[in-house]
């Protein structure tokens, strides 16, 4: 039986009656809480490499190899939970983390696209194998320009003029949180989180809801909640706007568009399967529906990544709640309101 959920006390009661329900708490000095508030199991998080993150103060901070991150709005300062992203790689040198400003210095690069970031008042400009640009500088910390570019293969010069901090040259259509470097380019691995299926999730019917933010603002390819590989994606805007959304099957798909973007705030998502149906939605709005293959996957849950660690999000997730009843879509608007 559907809840009653006309009242705040009504939404409470149906929001607390996930079977998996992850806070994404912040543990202080960069690192999040993977400690599930009610569910089955505790969480697979690995990551080999260090990584940044915005902290409490609003400060850049290197987090520890295998630490999962938690991450503060740089200029609100405002909580938005567990930071994931995919890999990347910072080409540039001596981009450090203490603000040094940054110095000319020539690159070798690929014809794909590329990303170059900073924060700061001054200018790069590019020369080489690519003339686009210049990138110029709107202030300092927190306020981070980004130009994407696709240059051709070869040396690629970025003659700096004025102050920039926290230089990044990453492959990429938009730039990633920042990765500070010495005399070598530095990778960062991917974020890959994982919880038990088993006692938290159903294949055959269901419902998820989540908090999203995300880094790219015209497409992608990520997973923010995702059940088996090629296979029950929740919140997949592959090849799409952030301002839409959709859940898959592994047969079908239903898509939301029209929603408010999720690269400038945290939004609320949920969706749901069962029967012959499956349904999205966002913001509050109606809901896109398509039919149901009767299966969602069911090795184990990924957030923030496939359960094989790849298809990656780029943004924050927080206030993640697996049901195993199919919501309404009169819930699924009232919960993302």
């Amino acid at each position: 039986m559907l809840l009653t959920w006309g009242s705040s006390q009504g939404l409470n009661a149906l929001m607390n009656s996930a079977e998996f329900i992850a806070g994404f708490a912040d543990k202080g000095s960069g690192e999040v809480d993977l400690t599930l508030a009610k569910g089955t199991g505790s969480a697979t998080f690995t990551r080999a490499t260090t990584a940044t993150t915005v902290n409490s103060a609003g400060l850049i901070v290197s987090v520890a190899s295998g630490t999962p991150r938690s991450y503060y709005d740089p200029t609100t300062l405002g909580y938005m939970g567990y930071l994931a992203e995919g890999a990347r790689t910072n080409l540039v040198l001596n981009s450090l983390i203490d603000g040094t400003d940054f110095s000319t210095q020539s690159v070798t690069v690929t014809a794909v696209a590329h990303t170059l970031s900073f924060y700061g008042t001054g200018t790069i400009t590019l020369s080489g194998v690519s003339t686009s640009g210049p990138l110029v500088g709107t202030g300092a910390y927190p306020q981070r320009v980004s130009l994407t570019f696709t240059p051709t293969a070869g040396s690629l010069t970025l003659t700096v003029t004025g102050s920039s901090k926290f230089v990044q040259l990453e492959v990429g259509s938009f730039a990633s949180s920042f990765i500070p470097t010495a005399g070598v380019a530095v990778a960062r691995n991917a974020d890959v989180l994982t919880y038990p299926f088993a006692g938290n999730a159903s294949a055959s019917v269901g419902s998820a809801y989540a908090e999203l933010s995300t880094q790219w603002t015209t497409s992608g390819a990520s997973a923010a909640v995702a059940f088996s590989v090629a296979d029950a994606c929740l919140w997949c805007p592959a090849t799409v706007a952030d301002t839409t959304i959709r859940i898959l099957d592994g047969l079908n798909s239903g898509v939301k568009t029209g929603l408010t973007n999720m690269s400038t705030a945290s939004r609320k998502r949920a969706s749901s399967w069962g029967g012959s149906t499956i349904s999205v939605t966002g913001d509050g709005a109606a809901v896109a529906s398509n039919s149901f293959d009767g299966g969602m996957g069911s090795t184990s849950i990924g957030i923030g990544n496939f359960t094989d660690g790849s298809t990656n999000w780029f943004g924050t997730i927080r206030n993640v709640r697996i049901y195993q009843t199919q919501l309404s879509s009169a819930q699924l608007q009232a919960v993302t309101a």
